[in-house]
């Protein structure tokens, strides 16, 4: 995938951006995925969106189980 200044995956901290892919769905809408933990982002009609909310979502705090 081409360089999109994709920021690491909130769910499973992969920052390697070959593991990373841009979904098209039926309907032409865009998300990005992390190939490492399938997490998806939120769909929207343009690519740009899509990377934006991305790279805006929160990361998830791991909870060390003590």
């Amino acid at each position: 995938m081409a360089n999109h200044n994709l920021m690491p995956c909130p769910f499973c901290g992969n920052h390697d951006q070959k593991w990373m892919r841009i979904l098209i769905n039926d309907e032409n809408e865009k998300s990005v995925r992390c190939c490492k933990c399938n997490a998806d982002g939120p769909i929207h009609k343009f690519k740009t969106l899509a990377v934006r909310a991305w790279n805006q979502r929160k990361p998830i705090e791991v909870q060390d189980g003590n």
